[in-house]
């Protein structure tokens, strides 16, 4: 674990979240909290740009909402489109599991270098804040490398 990921507030190693991509979110942050007994904050609308190699980047929009409960916390996700990582052309269920990196370009280099394809980048306001790796490279997983917050974080309330 890194000094910043111990932190107070922090969870104990990088795992901050799994997400599950949903057709539905109000009928999935009802039955994912009847069914795990799990509340979930404020319901996010996104429009992230999304860059895939070889391909101009696309502004995709996404709703989400984040368990209260966690580490790690569920994350909910329906896109409101048909592009991007998470694009409605993609089948719901387990999407993939997220990290904190505390030097995203860093890690992204290092994992180059052991050949770790990235699938996607998201970028927010001009700047990369997280990038997916490809899961053919990690066993048919997705992972998503996400930039450490400056502080503790916590899901939107």
């Amino acid at each position: 674990m890194t000094d910043a990921a111990a932190r107070a507030g922090d969870p104990p190693g990088d795992v901050f979240h799994v997400a599950v991509l949903v057709d539905d979110l109000d009928e999935a942050i009802e039955r994912y909290g009847r069914t795990l007994g799990l509340t979930f904050g404020a319901r996010q609308d996104r429009c992230l740009s999304v860059g895939t190699s070889g391909a101009p980047d696309v502004d995709t929009n996404l709703s989400l909402v984040y368990s209260h409960q966690g580490p790690p916390y569920i994350e909910l996700m329906q896109a409101t489109a048909d592009t991007g990582v998470w694009g409605k052309h993609r089948s719901p269920g387990f999407h993939h599991i997220g990290a904190w990196v505390d030097d995203l370009d860093g890690r992204l280099a290092e994992l180059a270098a052991e050949g770790t394809r990235a699938e996607a980048t998201l970028g927010m306001s001009g700047k990369v804040i997280a990038v997916y790796l490809e899961p053919d490279d990690l066993s048919g997983v997705r992972l998503e490398l996400c930039s450490r917050p400056a502080g503790p974080w916590s899901p939107p309330r």
